[in-house]
């Protein structure tokens, strides 16, 4: 989002001079960032990061989420042609709290999980697109669960959009639901088969619902792409070890070894192949 929205919203609810806002928006460059306006309101010490982003979120997000989901349901009113598919969203609470990592380690190692990057996700609408980012910066910005209600809003009304799958995917991972990706994951690698990032959101969580074997033949097939993560070899060594499949585990530890640079990872898999190959 742009730094103007930000601005809008700070002026007009934050209890602070006004024209030391000003004074700090005209410093940024054309086309700035929420990121870069609030990073630099925090180093002047003008506001702080949880004043800024609770203003931001219950000021501005929400309410713009709000009046999407309201102008989708009113725009579904208009074409009843189509049954509408029941929403059921999941998420709820105010303890909700979205992680970029997630443990596939028994506690010895957190795996980063893969977040959808916005210039590589495919929409057929500028407003599909801009209810996907919405739902993504709430989420980032601590309102997962009116993210959910977002992209599930889209999902229907915007073709089973591709898009909204794949963020609902993370948005479940991330926020410690791995069970809730199956059936949406599966449901979008029935429409595209070569989508990546579903695949490895999938195979992610079925290691974490001890499905093991699944995971394998995902990570598999993610290793025949066109371009591959050295961490997928790492992923694919720590399915098949918790599946009994001992020699191809050492395999994949080697090969993650040889081409692998995280260090934690690399320290992980050094200590295993040392463990298994004394088996």
């Amino acid at each position: 989002m742009k730094a103007d929205a930000l601005h809008a919203i700070l002026s007009e609810h934050a209890k602070v001079d006004t024209n030391q806002l000003d004074m700090l928006y005209a410093q940024l460059p054309e086309d700035a960032t929420v990121a870069q306006y609030r990073a630099l309101i925090i180093k002047s010490g003008l506001l702080k990061y949880n004043d800024i982003m609770t203003l931001f979120i219950t000021k501005g997000l929400v309410p713009k989420g709000q009046n999407f989901v309201d102008r989708i349901a009113t725009e579904r009113e208009k074409t009843r042609s189509q049954t509408p598919l029941k929403h059921d969203p999941k998420l709820a609470g105010d303890d909700l709290t979205v992680n970029l990592e997630v443990d596939i380690t028994n506690g010895k190692l957190p795996i980063e999980i893969p977040t959808p990057n916005s210039s590589d996700l495919h929409f057929n609408s500028s407003d599909e697109k801009q209810a996907v980012l919405l739902a993504l910066d709430m989420a980032k910005h601590g309102d997962p669960a009116e993210a959910e209600v977002i992209l599930l809003e889209t999902i229907e009304s915007f073709e089973n959009s591709l898009a909204a799958m794949q963020c609902l995917c993370w948005l479940y991972l991330a926020t410690g639901h791995a069970d809730l990706i199956l059936g949406w994951a599966r449901r979008n690698l029935d429409k595209n088969q070569s989508d990546t990032l579903t695949l490895e959101l999938l195979s992610i969580a079925e290691q974490i619902l001890g499905k093991h074997l699944l995971a394998t033949a995902r990570y598999q097939r993610l290793l025949q792409k066109d371009k591959v993560k050295s961490s997928w070899y790492f992923m694919l060594a720590r399915a098949q070890e918790e599946s009994q499949c001992t020699q191809e585990a050492i395999e994949n530890y080697k090969i993650y070894l040889a081409i692998g640079k995280d260090p934690k990872q690399r320290d992980y898999a050094q200590s295993r192949l040392e463990e298994l190959s004394r088996k």
